[in-house]
């Protein structure tokens, strides 16, 4: 029997290019939230107005993430507070929501948790806890939940060993699921209603994902990657393990729970 099912996952992107002339391309592959740089106004990977602008005029969510070098949080409480208001003021200048959580970025593998943990608490010194978020790692996202240090995770499957947190309401995947949108970008599952997003869009259009033969043990191939893309949306996370186009134990597991 073919498997054939009907969801309306979000798609989501994060870029380090103004998207403004690439709105129609976002429009045509459903993406609904983008996440861009704060903290940095001038540099041309961050956000500006006239970007946020033209993303609510195609009635985009928002989502501010904040970035250094690569391991800038390691430097604990002093680096959190001097990001966030950095990230706040950026945000406020360029007419975004100062109510809602800016991510902060730790782009590395690191088991340094407790730097990272201050960083954030520094963080929330500044915004309040609510408005803090962490990417970064399976543990780093793991742990800054557990301990309460931020209030919403974006995990990146980078250092993540195949593991997917099922807490962490964004989920960075890589290679351009999305299509061709005419820039790089990474692709993001946005897996909660509330992502931290500065507006709220329109409900997205149920997308058919529609598994066009029968699927067992062992089969390899994008049908069973699409396959992997539906399970995981409904929270199936361990299917990773399996590889990104391998119907394997634990595909069939979930199989079997659906």
């Amino acid at each position: 029997m073919s498997i054939v099912r009907k969801l309306a996952p979000r798609r989501g992107i994060d870029c380090c290019v103004n998207t403004t002339n690439h709105l129609d391309a976002l429009d045509r592959a459903g993406v609904s939230v983008v996440i861009r740089y704060v903290g940095h106004p001038g540099n041309s990977y961050d956000l500006t107005a006239q970007e946020v602008a033209a993303l609510r005029r195609h009635h985009k969510e928002i989502v501010g993430v904040y970035e250094a070098a690569a391991g800038w949080m390691l430097a604990g409480r002093g680096a959190g507070i001097a990001a966030a208001k950095a990230a706040h003021n950026h945000i406020a200048a360029i007419g975004g929501d100062l109510t809602k959580p800016i991510y902060f970025a730790c782009d590395l593998d690191t088991s340094n948790y407790g730097a990272v943990d201050a960083c954030l608490w520094g963080a929330a010194s500044v915004l309040g806890k609510k408005r803090v978020g962490i990417y970064g790692s399976y543990n780093v996202v793991r742990v800054a939940l557990a301990k309460g240090a931020a209030a919403y995770g974006w995990q990146t499957g980078a250092w993540s060993y195949g593991a997917w947190l099922s807490k962490a309401v964004l989920w960075q995947r890589t290679g351009s699921l999305w299509g061709n949108l005419g820039f790089s970008y990474d692709p993001d599952n946005v897996r909660a209603a509330d992502v931290g997003q500065w507006y709220q869009g329109p409900a997205p259009t149920p997308r058919p994902v529609t598994i066009t033969r029968d699927l067992k043990l062992g089969d390899r191939g994008p049908d069973v990657r699409q396959y992997h893309y539906w399970l995981q949306m409904l929270g199936y996370s361990k299917v990773a393990l399996d590889g990104n186009d391998v119907f394997g134990g634990h595909t069939v597991e979930a199989t079997i729970d659906v």
